[in-house]
């Protein structure tokens, strides 16, 4: 970018922006969508700006060479510009989401429950307790006459270590204020309390946060637990021409997928030394800091994969 220059004068003329592809697409005002340019704006200290440029279509004839405007201005430039401006949200984002190894993890959770919307009831199913000793993955409940499936444990243990996510959409401030607050005991808005239900989760009137389709914990080696909840389905999402902040509305031809709330906790019971437990303590106040701000949105495919039941995962002998 610190080596864009003006290289071509190519026109003062408005109704030419359509055509070079620099019509500014964040312009309210104007009547026709296409030849909007991808607009980049580079901000620094305070939100300074450092940078504000719409870069168009590219040149004819001249390899490497794109029409870009300053916002605000008339002018189009020919300009060559060796990097490509994507706007698919996940060339965007951290895809390793919730940074854990599947060797560090040693317990995890499948609380197999629903709430029933119009009693606000919970009807819980299962609570599924996998565990690993000894190299062996064992549950709880579970007859001697029964095992682990390898390959489906193996499955979802990647699937934890591999979740990806394909867009957002922020939390509500005060909901984020009251996550990321140490003691977490702020109270929230009934507006954002229905924000939180069109998504599919719910504040008990103990406090206790539960989601419509379940959730899912993973304890770590470090002390970690992290927390899944999911959520309502979802249409669209960054990865398919969405912005990954806006929509949820069913589209023709849209993906299909689902609202995820993550949380973290410290466990002691799994550290030994006052170490352990600050170097465990900050990463979950890193990690909750990170989480506390959105809701995230995965696909149906992470979704079946994380969402496994016992009788998918104990078989007999």
């Amino acid at each position: 970018v610190i080596d864009i220059k003006k290289d071509d004068y190519r026109t003062d003329n408005v109704a030419d922006h359509e055509l070079c592809g620099v019509v500014d697409p964040l312009d309210e005002t104007a009547t026709s969508l296409s030849g909007r340019g991808r607009r980049a704006t580079l901000k620094g200290p305070s939100d300074k700006v450092l940078a504000d440029f719409i870069i168009g279509k590219k040149v004819s004839g001249r390899d490497g060479f794109r029409f870009v405007r300053i916002p605000g201005q008339k002018r189009v430039y020919a300009v060559r510009m060796d990097i490509d401006i994507s706007t698919d949200f996940t060339d965007w984002i951290d895809t390793d989401l919730l940074r854990v190894n599947k060797s560090d993890i040693q317990k995890i959770v499948l609380k197999d429950y629903s709430i029933n919307e119009r009693t606000m009831s919970v009807d819980t199913r299962d609570n599924l307790e996998l565990t690993l000793k000894d190299g062996t993955w064992t549950a709880n409940n579970m007859r001697q006459s029964e095992k682990i499936d390898t390959l489906l444990m193996a499955g979802l243990l990647d699937a934890i270590d591999s979740l990806n996510i394909v867009g957002v959409r922020p939390k509500p401030e005060g909901l984020a204020q009251m996550l990321q607050s140490p003691e977490g005991k702020q109270t929230i808005s009934r507006q954002d309390q229905m924000s939180l239900q069109n998504k599919g989760f719910f504040f008990t009137r103990t406090g206790q946060l539960l989601s419509n389709d379940g959730e899912l914990q993973v304890y770590t080696g470090g002390g970690v637990v992290y927390t899944l909840r999911f959520g309502e389905v979802v249409f669209g999402s960054g990865a398919d021409g969405d912005d990954g902040l806006t929509g949820g509305k069913a589209k023709k031809g849209a993906a299909e997928n689902r609202y995820l709330f993550i949380t973290t906790e410290l466990n002691d019971k799994a550290l030994s030394t006052a170490e352990e437990k600050e170097a465990g303590r900050k990463q979950v106040n890193e990690l909750n800091n990170r989480f506390s701000k959105w809701f995230y949105v995965i696909t149906s495919t992470s979704f079946d994969n994380l969402r496994l039941s016992r009788s998918d995962l104990v078989v007999k002998q």
